[in-house]
Formats: C-alpha cells, structure tokens, sequence
C-alpha cells in the first residue's frame, strides 16, 4: 500500500509541510470550512495517482506546473512488510528512481515509467492476464480534470472510449476475459483471411465473380465436358483419363517432333540442292585434277591453230584464275556440305530424343497432333472456369467461417457479460441496501451488447442519486475485484446527501484497501461524517497560506 507521500514544495503558513502518511480504509484531504476552491485538494489527488504510475499530475495540473516550476514527488509503498522508496521529477516523468530510506537516489537503478507500473502490478499480487497496471487503476482514480467522472458511463477511461473498449477492460478485471481472448484471435485471424482474399480480389490477383456468374460458368463446364466427350470418341477413347495437362504436354512434344522433323527435311533438301548443282566425284566434292589441266592445254593450242595471232599468255593468266576461283569453290562446298550434314546429324538426335520422351511419358495416345490441342485447350478451359468457381467458393467459405467465428465470440462473451454483470449488480444492490437501509433501489448496469451498455437508478435520475450510482459501482468493483485503490474527488461526494454520505464513508473506513477523497465543508455534514472526516484527515488545506504549495495562484 501508498504509506507516504512528501515534497520540498508542500508548504504551510511559510513552512514546509512534514510527509503526508496514509492508512489502509479511508484517506481524507480536508478543505476548509468555507469550501475555498484552489487550494490543492484535487491536486494532491493527482499527486496520489502521479505515485501510482499516472502522467495527469503533470499533463493535466498545467497550471501547477507553471507556477511551482520543476519538482521531485517523493513517496514510499510497503508490500510484505518491507518498504520501497521512489521519486518521480515533474521534468523527467517517464522514468522512476528508487530511493533509500532518506530518498537519496540508488545510483544506476533507475527504473522506466513501465517498469515502475510493472513493479506495482506484481507487489500488489494482481494475477490478471492481458491487461496493465494503469488501466486498472485508472479507471476508478476519479480526480477532477480528469475524463472519468462521467456518472452514466462508469466503465469508460475517456470521453471518446468506444464503449467495447471499456466493457472488454472490466471483463480484464474480472479475469473472465482469458477465456474470450483466445476466440477473439480467432476470430481477428479469421476476418483478417477473409479480407486479405477480398483485397487479393479487388486488386485482381484472382479472380472474382457473382453467383449468377457461377452460375454461368456451370452451364460452360456442362458444355465443354461434352465437347471432351466427343474428342474422346471420335479418339477411339485414346484421350481416356488424360487430363489437361498430359494433353498439353504430348501435344507440345508432337509438335516439337513434326518441327524436328520438317527441319531435318529441309536441310536434306538443301544438301541435295548443292549435290546437284556442284556434281559430284565418287567422294561428293568436284575437284581441277592433272588431267583435267592437259585437256584445258590442249584446247588453247587448238585454239591457237585457228587464231594464230592470240595471246597465249592471256589465256592462261585467265585459265589460271577460273582453276584458282574452282579451289576456292570446292574448299566453301566442302564446308557448307560439312555444316549441313552436321545440321542434319543435330535433328536426328533431336528426334530420336523426342521420340525417347514421347515413349517415356507414357502417353502414346494414336490421334493426331491436332486432336490432342483441342483436347488439351478443351481441358484447360474447364480448369480456368473451375478456377474461377473456387475463388467463389472459397470467399464464401472464408466470409462463413468469419461468421461462424464471430457468432462463437459473442455467444461466449454475452455468457461472460451475463455472469459478470450479475455480480456486479447482486453486489451493487447489497452495498446500496447499506447506504438506504433497504428502501431505495440500486443503480442497475446493464451491459446489452459487448460494445454497448446502460448505467442508471430506474425511476430517478437526480444528480445526488448518479453520483452515488457512481460510488456504489466503485465500491462494488473494489470489494469484488484485485483493484487495489479508489479514489473520488469532492465533485462526485458532495452531490450526495447527508445520510447516505454518512454510510458511504462508513463503507469506505471498512475496506482493507486504500481509499482517497477529498471533501470540503466538514462541519455542514452529519456528526457521524464529521468524526469520521477527522480520524481519516491525511491533509488539511485551507487558503491563506495553507494550500498545498502555500499560495494560492488564482487572486487577482
């Protein structure tokens, strides 16, 4: 529990103020008798949340802040008997620093703002999964300026909370929300599928169609599986059990062959082009050869009979050059020959090889290379529109399961709120038969969906009554839950009556657990409250002198 709290900047009348000491029940900060506002009893309840890990004191408290300047709150917890020093710097409010008992600093201990929160969560014993130390403690930590005081919405932390937030942290606080949490991952990784599908739909990475599409498609497949029908039979059953893709597939290594096989015609046919065109030896190459050279001599002497005057050397010079042109010819035919014949060696291997595949695959169906195409485009359209069919079928499935899922979550949540809700207002109506002795009904909560909920007294909507309404909702939730304090600042108490105000401060001394509140105005309260005001005065605070800070900021 909070034992103490103390600043250098706490003064009173000129001095400073000795540490602020608390008990277990009830912890009062008494204002004065005149009810002087600005006098730090809100402040100093901010100052209390501040020490149990909250950041209002100095996000909110703008005008302290101002006006005091830098500060250090200093403050202690006991848990087991053992004592645990801290101070927090209005500056460097994200972190912590443990202290010795004359809050000196522990060198190199400083702990984040977290890990301070963690600490508390795990001295105070509070064994509740899936939530945190502040937004347990938060909530029922009622300060004015704060965004909790809201006496139709007990459960909301903020003004704009969305109400399933706040009903799934009481449901946290109850610890009923482990067994919902697993569904609830469920059901996010559900919805999280089905949208990425959509998504994956809208952007067109698949397909997607409408139910008269599908229904299309139906009537398409029923045609084209009679078209396969009669591929089939006119095959002599030779495409039996071959589906699209062995169709593709033979089909493809038929046409690669029929290919092979009219390149290898080709080149043959070039080969033979040149054969004949060249003439050919007994090896296939034409060749200038001795006997060839006497008969060209002796046909230029021949020639030189009937035109005596010619010039021999002439004529040879041009002999010389067709032999020299006839060399060359046969070295280029000897090459291109080679190169076709290699041409024609590289098919062979093509087709044997294709062949070899065609035997290996298994699929020797007797039909004809034309015949297999239309079977396999035939196919292949079927397996588009199944396609399509199954991102159908598939984004229903997924929209179902999400559904289904859903439908699980809440069935379960409803049977946790149910329970829950009945607890609370079974202990509602107990604390408020103390507060009325019995004659007056209690606030009823009813939680009427996981993201909405009613809070109100049937038949009475007077202010007085809401803020009780309010009080008795916080002390149901102390007595029934780990919450390890309370906090209400005057704003909710003093729209309370006498008598029931007399009750509710009797419920507060009897609790083990810490209590704080601020009130004013002692003396108009009955005797009972007066005496139970005094014992529990942690902090007197009055003007003139004896605000919190010993001044006052506000006058003129």
């Amino acid at each position: 529990m909070l034992v103490e709290i103390r600043c250098d900047k706490f003064i009173s009348n000129g001095e400073q103020r000795p540490p602020i000491r608390f008990n277990s029940g009830l912890n009062t900060v008494l204002g004065s008798e005149s009810g002087s506002n600005s006098i730090g009893k809100s402040t100093f309840l901010m100052i209390v949340d501040f020490a149990f890990g909250g950041d209002d004191y100095v996000l909110k408290s703008t005008d302290v802040q101002s006006n005091v300047g830098q500060h250090i709150i200093q403050f202690a917890f006991r848990f087991g008997g053992q004592m645990f020093y801290f101070s927090r710097d209005t500056i460097d409010h994200t972190h912590v620093s443990p202290c010795n008992e004359l809050y000196q600093p522990i060198p190199d201990k400083v702990m984040s703002r977290d890990d301070f929160r963690e600490f508390l969560f795990a001295k105070y014993a509070i064994s509740l999964p899936h939530t945190k130390f502040r937004d347990i403690v938060g909530r029922y930590f009622r300060i004015y300026g704060r965004e909790n005081l809201d006496e139709k919405h007990p459960l909301s932390n903020a003004k704009n909370e969305p109400p399933k937030n706040a009903i799934k942290a009481l449901l946290k606080l109850f610890g009923v929300y482990a067994s919902i949490s697993d569904l609830e991952v469920a059901f996010e990784k559900s919805k999280d599928e089905r949208d990425a599908y959509k998504k994956a739909q809208d952007f067109q990475f698949i397909p997607r169609i409408g139910k008269r599409q599908l229904q299309d498609n139906e009537k398409r497949i029923a045609e084209l599986q009679t078209e396969l029908e009669r591929l089939q039979v006119s095959s002599g059953n030779e495409l039996m059990g071959l589906d699209s893709r062995q169709a593709e597939t033979l089909a493809e290594l038929r046409r690669k062959l029929t290919s092979a096989k009219r390149q290898k015609s080709r080149i043959i046919s070039q080969l033979n082009s040149i054969d004949s065109d060249m003439g050919n030896n007994n090896e296939g190459v034409p060749v200038a050869n001795d006997a060839a050279v006497s008969r060209q001599q002796r046909a230029i002497q021949l020639l030189q009979g009937f035109f005596p005057t010619v010039s021999l050397k002439k004529l040879e010079d041009i002999e010389r050059f067709h032999s020299q042109l006839v060399t060359v010819l046969n070295s280029e035919y000897r090459e291109a020959r080679q190169r076709y014949l290699t041409l024609i060696e590289v098919a062979s291997q093509e087709i044997a090889a294709l062949e070899k595949e065609i035997r290996a695959s298994g699929l020797t169906p007797k039909v004809s290379r034309a015949i297999l195409e239309e079977y396999a485009a035939t196919k292949g359209k079927i397996k588009a529109i199944e396609k399509e069919n199954e991102t159908y079928s598939k984004y229903d499935e997924l929209k179902q399961a999400a559904k289904d899922m859903e439908e699980r979550l809440l069935a379960l949540q409803e049977e946790q709120i149910g329970f829950l809700q009945s607890q609370i207002n079974v202990r509602m109506d107990k604390i408020n038969d103390a507060v009325y002795l019995g004659e007056k009904r209690p606030p009823v909560l009813t939680i009427k969906k996981p993201n909405s909920y009613t809070f109100l007294t049937p038949d009475d909507t007077g202010t007085g009554t809401s803020y009780k309404g309010l009080v008795v909702f916080d002390l149901a939730v102390l007595q029934l839950t780990a919450l390890p304090a309370l906090v209400h600042d005057s704003v909710i108490l003093k729209q309370i009556a006498d008598e029931p105000l007399e009750r509710i401060m009797k419920l507060y001394g009897e609790t083990p657990k810490q209590v704080f509140i601020a009130l004013d105005k002692k003396g108009s309260y009955t005797e009972q409250t007066q005496q139970m005001l005094e014992s529990s005065t942690v902090i007197s605070l009055s003007d003139g002198g004896n605000e919190l800070f010993g001044r006052s900021w506000n006058i003129k």
